[in-house]
């Protein structure tokens, strides 16, 4: 890494930029002393982040940001703006120089995640997404090793449910942020908002070389709240299986249903479950967790079904909001560390894409990694 005094910039100085960012740039090893530029036209963001780095300085346009002094080896830039905007500040930052850290989805599309992947090995830099937050989870780490020591036996099924009768990003969760309802904006609903977080933890539970998305379904249910003073077009319950196949290992089909509003009643005993079957046992936890969390191995003895439940701690010290970042630092650094860059970012987004093309055309859309 090189010694020269490099600047981290972040473009939007909202909820996510300050909650995730700014509060967690210190954590990295020259967090202190180099020089914190942010941009947003609005000056309501730029004084509530200030708050948190005083010593940031501020603009109120991306490029003028870019522009204002010279790239360096290890120079970083934050996308932490709505979807729409991602795929053109990333481009205009690797052709300033700069590696970028992008907010989760990627982009709108998966022609818009392939330009950023592009741009980013023409420029020679690392591009990197903020689904990070659940990469190196003790918990995921321990159910894969579950799944590759054959203590499941052969793997043949996994759930992913998660539904929650009222949870919408942009009404009843984030109210003021409208954008998530607007898919010209945020190119969806729960798959691109929360599924990057959701799939790659299946993912990485699994590691599959291809997965398949065999049928999928989405709608948006009613309320008497809907929203009619702006754009309400995105999904809100949303189904699919997939097929994920790996190397030496049969296919798993993996069944998943999001509901961020639904009539019908939440999840059977927890409204966010994980669940991975094998032929001579089972493992079940909650997603949302940082990393600290319970297992539950399920097998038979004697004829009888029993269970234990294991308790994990996590791996480091980093929690979900700090990883992006420190994680994504440690990439930029040559350090061995597992988070989602380049050709993983993308397909794992890739996967979110292949949802809605899926619904679209009624067609199996298959995906391998490169």
């Amino acid at each position: 890494m090189s010694t020269t005094p490099r600047t981290i910039m972040i473009i939007g100085a909202g909820f996510i930029s300050r909650a995730s960012h700014a509060s967690n740039l210190s954590r990295l090893p020259d967090g202190t002393t180099c020089t914190i530029c942010v941009a947003d036209p609005s000056a309501a963001a730029i004084e509530e982040f200030k708050k948190i780095i005083p010593r940031a300085e501020t603009f109120t346009d991306y490029k003028t940001m870019l522009a204002s002094r010279p790239a360096t080896q290890d120079d970083i830039v934050i996308v932490a703006t709505a979807p729409f905007l991602h795929r053109q500040m990333a481009l205009d930052t690797f052709a300033s120089g700069r590696h970028v850290l992008c907010e989760k989805p990627l982009g709108m599309n998966r022609t818009e995640g392939r330009e950023m992947l592009a741009a980013a090995k023409k420029a020679g830099k690392l591009l990197g997404c903020c689904s990070a937050r659940v990469a190196n989870s003790a918990v995921t780490m321990k159910v894969n090793e579950f799944v590759t020591s054959g203590k499941l036996g052969e793997v043949y099924h996994a759930t992913m449910v998660l539904r929650q009768p009222r949870s919408r990003t942009g009404i009843e969760y984030q109210p003021t942020s409208r954008f998530f309802l607007d898919k010209s904006k945020n190119g969806g609903g729960p798959v691109f908002d929360w599924g990057p977080y959701e799939f790659n933890t299946m993912v990485d539970a699994l590691t599959p070389d291809k997965i398949e998305v065999i049928q999928a379904w989405m709608t948006r249910p009613e309320t008497e709240i809907d929203p009619k003073d702006c754009v309400f077009d995105v999904e809100e319950h949303v189904g699919a299986t997939m097929r994920f196949s790996a190397k030496d290992r049969k296919p798993v089909i993996v069944d998943y249903e999001r509901a961020f509003c639904t009539h019908g009643d939440e999840s059977n005993q927890s409204p966010i479950t994980f669940q991975i079957e094998g032929t001579r046992g089972a493992v079940k936890w909650e997603w949302i967790n940082d990393g600290t969390g319970r297992i539950c191995h399920s097998y038979d003895k004697e004829g009888t079904r029993v269970s234990d439940e294991i308790s994990i701690t996590r791996s480091d010290e980093e929690g979900m909001h700090s990883k992006p970042i420190v994680y994504f630092d440690k990439a930029i650094r040559g350090e061995k560390c597992l988070t989602y860059i380049n050709e993983t970012a993308l397909f794992n987004f890739e996967l979110l894409c292949s949802i809605y093309e899926c619904v679209e055309s009624g067609k199996i859309q298959t995906l391998e990694k490169k």
